[in-house]
């Protein structure tokens, strides 16, 4: 049953053009290399410019486990999933378990804690709608591999980029 809800909501989700172009992290005909490549058509661009480029690496530590439940549905509501789909998304997160096997031996069940299920074939494309709105938010170019994301900007638009960190809950400080 995930699979086919992945297909639909995939399907939605890239027709609408909901998810940016920046977003490189699991999707059709998208890669760790067209993310650097796009990087590096840009930052080679501005290098034979003679104008030099900042950028900052971002990777949120355990970004899958901090997406809330109730802000995922709302922000997949106001992507346009709504009704039954929305519902089975809001039952796919609750009273989730896991035990662990270890020869013919197993676990008793233990509560899962995070929101987004890591290694699910949904948990990835939920986290890469949560983060849709990223494109509304940063004003510099940006690459994102799921929840790794390069920020940048020439170097004349520093305040910019500040910004956008500031955007991010970065504290400008302590990246430039």
């Amino acid at each position: 049953m995930e699979s086919i809800i992945y297909e639909t909501l995939i399907k939605f989700l890239l027709d609408q053009h909901l998810i940016p172009e920046e977003q490189h992290g699991f999707l059709p005909r998208k890669s760790t290399i067209s993310n650097l490549l796009c990087c590096l058509s840009n930052w080679t661009r501005h290098y034979d410019s003679g104008v030099p480029v900042d950028v900052v690496y971002l990777d949120y530590s355990k970004a899958f486990d901090r997406v809330p439940k109730r802000r995922l549905l709302t922000k997949l509501e106001n992507l346009g999933i709504v009704g039954n789909l929305l519902h089975w998304i809001a039952a796919f997160f609750s009273d989730r378990t896991f035990r662990v096997g270890v020869g013919d031996a197993l676990s008793e069940h233990i509560p899962v804690l995070s929101d987004v299920p890591q290694g699910s074939i949904l948990g990835t494309l939920l986290f890469i709608a949560y983060t849709a709105d990223l494109k509304d938010i940063i004003q510099s170019l940006f690459a994102m591999y799921a929840d790794d994301i390069k920020i940048y900007n020439t170097s004349n638009n520093q305040s910019i980029l500040k910004s956008d960190l500031s955007a991010n809950g970065a504290p400008p400080s302590y990246y430039l």
